[in-house]
């Protein structure tokens, strides 16, 4: 069976409605392309949720970073954008949108 490939959205916990929007748009535009790493769908409380980002960062094949005004301000999206472009510097072939 072939495994969809992978879609990580970076975006701050304190989004304002703006990237609420943004973010259920793409989830509906291409979720049946994408498996989607988003951590308010994926993750569950109580889960080692550091291992898991760091795994998203590995092996997503596509990221979106959603640049609010929250994003901008939150120390775990920077993390996020600084490995995700570290990344791309390596591998040419992930796409950032």
């Amino acid at each position: 069976m072939n495994e969809r490939p992978k879609l990580f959205i970076s975006h701050s916990s304190a989004e304002d409605e703006l990237a609420q929007r943004v973010i259920a748009d793409l989830r509906q535009r291409v979720g049946e392309t994408f498996d989607i790493l988003l951590d308010a769908v994926v993750l569950e409380g109580g889960q080692r949720w550091r291992d898991e980002l760091w795994n998203w960062w590995s092996d997503c094949d596509v990221a979106v970073v959603v640049c609010s005004n929250g994003a901008l301000q939150s120390r775990w999206v920077l993390i996020e954008t600084s490995i995700l472009m570290r990344r791309k510097r390596v591998n040419p072939g992930l796409a950032q949108i």
